[in-house]
């Protein structure tokens, strides 16, 4: 289970990820990407997500934006994948929309959105 305080963190993130999507009008590399894990399976997704955040894990991840270091969403999206991840393996069990955030975290760091 999570802690409210991690049930704040990945509410948010995956609200920040709904308003994002919604206000793409047009077919997108991100929306490539996600189309192409929509075919994994619940185990490989968090495979490779677990991959990424080991690839983010020996860097600073962060957007490609320059902005004021406490400014940029990134870590909370790190901190939002590591809590799914961790409750995955806890329970075998990925909800649609912790699926979701995994999938997006992925589509961002593959189009070259986050950086380390």
């Amino acid at each position: 289970m999570m802690t409210k305080d991690e049930q704040i963190i990945v509410k948010r993130v995956l609200a920040r990820f709904k308003e994002s999507d919604k206000l793409e009008t047009e077919w997108s590399e991100v929306d490539e990407q996600m189309s192409r894990l929509e075919w994994l399976d619940n185990h490989q997704l968090t495979i490779e997500a677990g991959v990424k955040l080991d690839e983010h894990a020996g860097g600073n991840p962060k957007c490609g934006q320059n902005h004021a270091e406490g400014e940029c969403f990134v870590p909370v999206i790190i901190d939002a994948v590591c809590i799914i991840l961790n409750l995955y393996d806890q329970t075998g069990n990925l909800h649609a929309n912790n699926r979701f955030i995994l999938e997006y975290y992925l589509s961002l760091s593959q189009t070259g959105f986050i950086v380390y």
